[in-house]
Order: structure tokens, then sequence, then C-alpha cells
């Protein structure tokens, strides 16, 4: 499905820490272990530079930065003490840098973007390059046109590089099965190419019966939860969910957005009309449920999609702490994205230690 775009100012907002383990051997920290407050102010993208660097700003908020801007050594900026939500990448700087600025006010005043990506790509200035891209993206949005997959094939392999930079708990309880994207459909959407859907199976099946009506399928009505302290950025449930095999508008979607800091939002989509529990400004807690599983928008049977982006709407490799059934055994997986064809379901801390 296509992500509604938001652009979100938070500020740094004081949530209690939850109360639940720091899972072994972790190679991420563990989202739940903190407050929204500490993510924000501890992110790598909050901290002082610790070499000249060019800092690129989230594409949403171009009215507040207007481009990239160079920083020297141990600065950021003292005018957005919350560089959380504006920033978007900081790489070191590099002779070449002072070039790119120079040719991108050059080749953007001749609406020529291209030149510029191709100049940017040439010089192995990825970061440079991606930053373009996603402009472009941006600008065009509707994934169906040809100019936009073009740029599209570009970005997603630079994109496909990179993680979030917390792990998190999964937004369902239960078990879950990870539905195989075999169609694509994720990937040709920026604010999707890292999606996952989820729906529960019994023997096979997620339905009984001839799968009919919506009430027959295991996961319609399940809950949605926070998958760490955060505030609700946007949330409406006033679209109808569509009957079993009847697909709806792409933008008739029921969705509920949670910002999580560091950047990152977790989006959850086809939700079931009038199930919010919540509203958009909200807090939220580790596991608070936020709504239920739905049929709404592009959707051909309940399920749940979400997937976790940046404050650009652009879809991120998420990172997750979950165990995954190998047989009759669950194993437990840290830090890692979800696998494709698995049953999955959230981490439980052994009792002994909660």
């Amino acid at each position: 499905m296509m992500f509604v775009g938001l652009v979100v100012f938070v500020g740094a907002v004081q949530l209690s820490a939850s109360a639940a383990p720091r899972p072994r051997h972790a190679a991420a920290p563990y989202a739940p272990t903190s407050s929204l407050a500490q993510r924000i102010k501890t992110s790598e993208r909050n901290a002082a530079l610790k070499v000249d660097s060019l800092v690129f700003p989230h594409t949403g908020a171009l009215n507040i930065l207007p481009g990239p801007t160079s920083k020297p050594t141990g600065a950021m900026s003292i005018r957005y003490p919350d560089a959380d939500r504006v920033v978007w990448q900081i790489v070191p700087w590099s002779p070449k840098h002072a070039e790119y600025l120079a040719r991108r006010a050059k080749d953007l005043s001749e609406k020529r973007p291209e030149r510029l990506i191709g100049w940017c790509r040439k010089n192995r200035l990825s970061t440079c390059a991606e930053y373009e891209l996603r402009l472009l993206l941006r600008k065009i949005w509707d994934f169906k046109k040809p100019q936009y997959q073009t740029y599209r094939k570009v970005w997603y392999p630079m994109a496909e590089k990179r993680q979030i930079e917390y792990s998190f708990a999964l937004p369902v309880t239960g078990e879950w099965y990870v539905v195989p994207d075999r169609t694509g459909h994720h990937r040709i959407k920026h604010g999707a190419a890292f999606a996952h859907d989820l729906v529960i199976r019994k023997r096979g099946r997620s339905y009984s019966g001839r799968g009919k009506h919506l009430e027959n399928y295991y996961a319609w009505g399940q809950p949605i939860v926070a998958q760490a302290d955060g505030i609700v950025t946007a949330a409406t449930d006033k679209n109808p969910d569509m009957p079993p095999g009847q697909s709806g508008g792409f933008n008739n979607a029921n969705y509920v957005a949670v910002y999580y800091g560091a950047g990152i939002q977790g989006f959850y989509g086809h939700i079931q009309q009038k199930s919010l529990k919540i509203k958009a400004g909200d807090k939220v807690k580790t596991g608070q449920p936020l709504a239920l599983v739905g049929n709404s928008g592009a959707s051909g049977a309940p399920h749940l999609h979400f997937t976790m982006t940046d404050m650009s709407s652009f879809s991120v490799k998420g990172r997750f702490t979950y165990e995954v059934r190998r047989g009759t055994k669950w194993l437990q997986i840290n830090a890692r994205d979800l696998p494709p064809n698995q049953i999955v379901r959230n981490w439980d801390p052994p009792a002994e230690t909660q």
C-alpha cells in the first residue's frame, strides 16, 4: 500500500522507561527498555559531530533545512534541539562535497537533477545521490508513473544497505505468519519498500470455512500494539473495510503512525474501520493497543501491513527482537529483520527476570 505522507515535528516528550529486560546479546539497543525522550537524546543524529560533516535533512523538513548543510567538528544546530526529526544522514566531509554543493546549485537551477545524480554516482557519493533521488520520488510520489519507477530502481539498492538504529518489539500479540512478497508489490513504493504483511495461520490457512466473510479470517479484529514508548503522529479509521477478494483504493486505507525517536516511525496499515484506541498526539506505552487489524484500502483479505519509516515517509529496513518457530521449538532472534514464510511471535522475557 502507499504510505500517506507525514511531516511531523515532535519535541522530546518525557515518557517513563519500560520495565522489560534487555534481550541477551542484542546487536542493537532494544527500544522497549528506553523512553522516547531517551532515544531522542541519545540518537546518533543528535550527538556532537566528531569530524567535519555534511548533514542531510529529511526531505519532509525542507522548509526548515533547505538542503545539505556543512557542519564543523563538534557542531550541531542549536536552533533545532530535536534535530532527530529533521536530520536524515550525517556523512564525514570530503573535498568532493564542496564540488557536489556547487554542482547542486547549478544543476538544480537548470532543472537537471539526473545530471547531478549521475555525477554523484560516478564520484561514489552514494548518500548525495540517494538524497537527490529521495527528493524526486517525494515530488512524483505516484508509483504507477514510469519515471517514478526509474528513480526507484536506482534508489532501492542504496536504501537496502541501511537499517534503523534501534531494535523493536513486534506490533502484534500471539503467533503470526510473515507473508512472502512474491509479487514485489511492497518494493515498488518508497513508503513500503521494506514493509511486512502479517496474518494468522491455522493448519496452513489464514481463514476458516470458505473465507467469504471478514470474520472468517483469523487476523480480523486482532489488536495492533505499540512497539515501544512513543507518540501517535497520525491516525484515521474512517474508511470502510472491503469484502474479501475486493481491493479498495491505495489512498483509502486506515492507518496509524507512531513516532519512536531516532528519526523512526512505525506505520500500521489496513486497520479496521472505527477501531482506533488512540488519536494523533497521544503518548503510548510499549504494548498499548492502537487499533484492530482490518481490511481497508488496497487489501484483498484481512492482514496487518506494517513498516518502519523515517520522518520523510520512506520505508526503512527494520530491526526486531522476536522468536521464530523452528519445528516444535522457538528460537530467539535479536535485532534482525523479519524472515518471510516463517511463524514469529514477540520475545517473552523469562518470568524470573520480570
